[in-house]
C-alpha cells in the first residue's frame, strides 16, 4: 500500500508540461538500472540486453522512466527461461519502449485484465501484481498506451508508447 501511494504522490508532483521536462538521456539511465536486475536474477542465468541508441533522450521524469522500464524488465525477468531484451527507438508518434522476454508469455486474453491494478498472472510467486498497472498509467500520463503481443523469442513482447517530446 505504502507503494501505491508513494508513486501516485510522485506522480502527482511530476505532472504537467512535458515541455517543462529537461530531455532525459535515455541510454545511461537504462544502464544504471541493469546491474540491479542482473543481481536480482543473475543467479538463475537470466541474460538481460537492452538496444538503446546512445543520444537518444525524452523529455520524461526521470523515476517515471525507471519505474517504467523498471516494472517491465523485472515482469520479463521473473518469467523467462534465458533472456529478457529492451529496445527503444523514436519515430513520428513519439518513444516506443519495448521489453521482450523467452518465457511462456501472456494469453491475449489476459493482456488487458492485467493492466489493471492488483491483477496477476499467477499467485504462486511473490508480487502485488501492480508492475503493468504502473506501466499502463505512466503511458497513459504521457499521451500513450500499452500493447501486449507474443514475442519472436516465444514469450510476452509488451510495447509501450509514449507521446512526448
Amino acid at each position: 500500500m505504502d507503494q501505491i501511494v508513494a508513486f501516485q504522490l510522485e506522480r502527482a508532483v511530476g505532472a504537467g508540461p512535458q515541455g517543462l521536462l529537461p530531455p532525459l538521456p535515455l541510454a545511461p539511465t537504462i544502464d544504471r538500472l541493469l546491474p540491479a536486475l542482473e543481481r536480482v536474477y543473475g543467479a538463475r542465468g537470466i541474460y538481460l540486453r537492452a538496444d538503446v541508441t546512445q543520444g537518444l533522450s525524452a523529455r520524461i521524469d526521470e523515476h517515471q522512466f525507471m519505474e517504467l522500464a523498471g516494472n517491465l524488465l523485472d515482469n520479463a525477468a521473473k518469467w523467462a527461461r534465458v533472456r529478457v531484451r529492451l529496445g527503444v527507438r523514436r519515430d513520428a508518434e513519439g518513444l516506443l519502449l519495448w521489453v521482450e522476454d523467452d518465457g511462456p508469455g501472456i494469453d491475449e486474453a489476459d493482456a488487458e485484465r492485467l493492466q489493471a491494478r492488483g491483477a496477476r498472472a499467477d499467485t504462486q510467486n511473490p508480487g502485488q501484481g501492480i508492475g503493468l498497472a504502473v506501466v499502463a498509467q505512466i503511458a497513459a500520463d504521457y499521451g500513450g498506451g500499452v500493447r501486449v503481443a507474443r514475442s519472436e523469442l516465444g514469450g510476452a513482447l509488451v510495447e509501450v508508447r509514449l507521446r512526448t517530446a
